[in-house]
């Protein structure tokens, strides 16, 4: 498992149902549905209690020392927030702690840095350099996946291109492969590997 971001609002007046209504989908709308989780008919804002109320996103949590979120989605929400519900306090951390900082514009901005500084790196190269090395960007690949006892997945956060190492040696996979693999659950492993240079 991992932890998840969360993001909740104060805002000046307790919403009606239909606010929530309206502002859920403006929210989708506006930043894509996808970004946000919903449970059957329920909307992406819930009220937790009086003026509070919790924004539900689809991401994990982004931050120095867990950088694995979507900080660019995070940081435009951040954004939009204030603009649908004006005078509103925003708060974000992890769903491990029970503690939120206040997000304003220092917050933001201290983030931005951090974020255009290692991106997500710290995350992906799990603290190990792979030796898998692209030779499209000539950078070593992250590993962040296995596909059985002897063989770890890899991809260069360049490029994007994905490998397959297995007994030693090392295939890149096709487009296609890397769609179907592992964007579209339960399908079977149907690799046709081509060796990398």
């Amino acid at each position: 498992m991992g932890i998840d971001a969360e993001v909740k609002i104060f805002t000046k007046n307790k919403l009606t149902p239909d606010e929530i209504r309206e502002k859920s989908f403006r929210l989708g709308a506006v930043l894509g549905a996808e970004n946000f989780f919903s449970h059957s008919n329920s909307f992406f804002i819930t009220q937790e209690k009086d003026n509070l109320y919790n924004i539900v996103v689809s991401t994990r949590y982004y931050g120095p020392d867990y950088e694995r979120g979507n900080w660019i989605f995070l940081r435009t929400l951040f954004e939009f927030l204030p603009r649908l519900f004006p005078g509103c306090t925003i708060l974000y951390g992890g769903d491990h702690e029970d503690a939120l900082e206040k997000v304003d514009q220092n917050f933001i901005r201290e983030m931005d840095n951090h974020f255009f500084r290692v991106g997500h790196e710290p995350y992906r190269a799990y603290g190990k350099p792979n030796k898998v090395i692209c030779p499209l960007c000539k950078h070593p690949a992250n590993e962040f996946g296995w596909a059985g006892m002897t063989s770890t997945i890899s991809r260069c956060s360049g490029c994007g291109t994905m490998f397959h190492e297995t007994q030693g040696k090392v295939w890149k996979l096709s487009y296609v492969e890397q769609r179907t693999k592992f964007e579209i659950p339960n399908r079977p492993y149907d690799f046709t590997l081509e060796p990398s240079p």
